[in-house]
């Protein structure tokens, strides 16, 4: 797994023991193909694991906030445009996963105050303060996935136990040495207390004679509850794979139950936007299959030109006033038209647009190999609202069907005196003004 960064991978310490991102597994055994442990892709074609991760639910995956917020930056600054940022299948070995089974991030969430800077030398260690974000996900990773939260309580009896945690992540296994798939091992809970750290809000492990190693920052830790296995927090630091062994360190790791609130509200707001664009979706849909369905009716698609066969590219040009065509608007799709075509080439184009009467049409068509410009034809409006027009193939020889005219009425006003004038296209009288 790549480094963080050179200023956190040299100076991350403790107060406790020696600590700084983590990145894989030393000394630990491969599972790849687990369900409980994935890992950050800075693109949807890289080959190369960053952080580590786990699934909370088929769509959040929760991480350390410093794998994804801008380093020595503060939030919401991502180190990545949002569009770059995926996340592999659990357990996948990413030097030859499927890459269209990755899955885009869409929303980073983590606590407005968060500041991913490290400056032991100054004591400035707030990156490991509140470290720790939630990946909104564009959609299920696994369908139907959950897993159990660790409460506070439940993490500090299992503290006061020395209980095991099971740790998982991706890359490091040796200083020099990385294999891209998840490793996991087992190390001791302990109690230990920073005093820039609120103590309800971590968790440390002690390591020996196996480590979490650079850049293992964001994987799971895993506690067993009464038989149940619970995921409680997330690996922010860790100490081995740092010169030769052994690694007597330990680990730091952010308490997950304390930030499930915030979590959970940026949640239902997050899924709120995106249903409101869903709904958008549709009315814009069944409008303009509304459109679609009123010009079928007015047989505005009984054209014998333009017919096509299925699965090839069409758009609506346009001549402008010094002669050159342009793009009027690509076509919005294919009507069937069998009773006019022949059976090898069944469809014609459609869309819709806004223009002139009398402005001058071309369909032009391509596909792999060809592309071809149609008949030209002179357009006018078809639909009493002028504002959505709806347009077809239709040569300058194919007289378009006449809608009733409407008439409307106007007032109008010359000094003192009014009067009405209705009309398709109504006027007022000469030394008259429309009121």
């Amino acid at each position: 797994m790549r480094r963080i960064a050179a200023s956190i991978i040299l100076g991350l310490v403790l107060a406790i023991f020696p600590a700084a991102p983590g990145q894989a597994v030393y000394g630990g055994t491969e599972v790849k193909g687990s369900p409980l442990v994935l890992t950050l892709l800075t693109s949807k074609f890289a080959r190369t694991s960053f952080c580590s991760m786990s699934l909370l639910t088929e769509r959040i995956v929760v991480t350390a906030a410093h794998c994804v917020i801008q380093d020595q930056g503060v939030a919401p600054n991502l180190r990545w445009d949002i569009s770059d940022i995926y996340v592999s299948q659990p357990g996948a070995d990413v030097t030859k996963d499927d890459v269209e089974t990755r899955v885009r991030v869409l929303k980073v969430v983590t606590r407005d105050d968060f500041i991913n800077t490290w400056k032991p030398e100054v004591n400035d260690r707030r990156t490991q303060v509140n470290d720790i974000a939630f990946l909104f996900l564009e959609k299920p990773l696994v369908k139907g996935y959950t897993i159990e939260i660790a409460t506070d309580d439940e993490i500090n009896r299992a503290i006061a136990n020395a209980d095991m945690v099971t740790h998982y992540g991706y890359g490091l296994q040796t200083t020099s040495s990385q294999s891209h798939s998840p490793w996991t091992t087992q190390l001791q809970l302990v109690d230990r207390t920073d005093t820039h750290l609120e103590k309800n809000k971590v968790l440390y492990t002690r390591e020996g004679p196996t480590a979490m190693c650079p850049g293992d920052s964001g994987g799971p830790f895993y506690i067993n509850v009464n038989g149940v296995q619970k995921i409680a927090g997330v690996l922010v630091a860790a100490s081995g794979c740092r010169g030769l062994p052994p690694y007597n360190g330990g680990t730091l790791g952010t308490r997950i139950a304390p930030y499930m609130s915030m979590a959970q509200i940026k949640w239902s707001e997050f899924i709120k936007i995106e249903d409101e664009a869903r709904q958008r979706e549709k009315d814009i849909a069944a409008e303009v299959e509304s459109l679609r369905e009123h010009a079928i009716s007015k047989g505005w698609y009984t054209t014998p030109g333009g017919c096509h066969q299925k699965g090839i590219n069409a758009e609506l040009q346009g001549k402008q006033s010094d002669g050159k065509w342009v793009v009027v608007a690509p076509a919005m799709g294919w009507i069937s038209s069998a009773s006019t075509c022949p059976s090898t080439h069944t469809v014609q184009p459609w869309t819709i647009s806004q223009m002139a009467d009398g402005t001058m049409l071309r369909w032009r068509y391509w596909s792999s190999g060809w592309d071809i410009l149609g008949e030209e034809f002179r357009w006018n409006n078809l639909l009493d609202d002028p504002d959505s027009i709806l347009l077809s193939q239709r040569p300058t020889t194919t007289k378009a069907p006449v809608l009733p005219s409407k008439k409307v009425t106007i007032m109008c006003k010359k000094g003192s005196l009014t009067k009405k004038v209705t009309g398709v296209k109504p006027l007022c009288p000469k030394g008259w003004i429309k009121k």
